[in-house]
């Protein structure tokens, strides 16, 4: 029998390729993609698994499939080293079929089992009824954070944080995004000449609106919005709030002296 924690694991890696994910700045993608990795492993130790080398056709995305680079400065080059001018790139991916459960691909240089390695990539095979970045189911916060809820206290190793030109950064430091609150300025009421401004108070980020009049009026406006209750009141995002909430508590931002 499938856990049910493999099927949620299923169903994040499918929302992730959502347009709902892709509107979630500051996103669980990487912590997903984390979390699928540990599934994979346990499923490799408990679950009859076929860990097999595929090769997807994409068109590439260094010259749109044209065979021409246009660089940063708008010059045109009519050689694409990414593709070889061929307009299409043969990416390879290790596909994990779970007997009985779903299947689920991964990239053939982040693939990795303890015991099992990655299968050899001179036998890769064309892969059929799949192929990369194909669109993802929707779902609502509720359910993903019902999801992300089962899956993390699941599985409960996380990576830790890493340097980048931006700064450091953390995959499980994400932010849930909720939705739009009313469409009315929070601060007087109004509904005419309203601003929308996305708010962060991780875990949770939202869509909020307030007036031209309010917005310039009040020196620290993103400080001053409430978490709006409408998008609150469930049982699965009361609990996601409550377990994030302590879990970056104890994973805080590094200092270095």
């Amino acid at each position: 029998m499938i856990p049910e924690f493999i099927w949620a694991v299923s169903r994040l890696n499918s929302w992730s390729r959502s347009q709902g994910a892709r509107d979630n700045f500051h996103s669980p993608t990487a912590a997903i993609y984390f979390l699928k990795r540990e599934a994979i492993e346990w499923a490799h130790e408990n679950l009859a698994c076929l860990h097999s080398t595929v090769i997807a056709g994409v068109v590439c995305r260094a010259c749109g499939g044209t065979g021409n680079y246009v660089d940063s400065y708008g010059y045109d080059w009519q050689h694409c080293r990414a593709c070889s001018s061929r307009g299409r790139r043969s990416l390879l991916f290790v596909q994990t079929a779970i007997g009985g459960g779903p299947i689920w691909h991964t990239p053939w240089m982040k693939f990795y089992v303890r015991r099992g390695g990655s299968p050899h990539w001179q036998l890769a095979r064309w892969v059929e009824g799949w192929n990369v970045n194909e669109p993802g189911i929707e779902m609502e916060p509720w359910e993903v954070a019902r999801d992300l809820n089962l899956v993390e206290t699941t599985f409960t190793k996380r990576p830790g944080w890493y340097s980048t030109d931006w700064g450091t950064f953390n995959n499980f430091h994400y932010s849930l995004y909720l939705g739009d609150a009313k469409k009315v300025c929070e601060f007087c009421g109004s509904r005419e000449k309203l601003s929308a401004c996305r708010v962060f108070r991780r875990p949770l980020s939202w869509t909020a609106y307030a007036c031209i009049v309010c917005s310039k009026t009040r020196a620290k406006l993103f400080d001053e919005f409430t978490i709006p209750r409408e998008l609150v009141d469930n049982p699965h995002i009361q609990k996601f709030v409550e377990r994030r909430t302590y879990e970056d508590a104890l994973t805080a931002r590094p200092t270095y002296a």
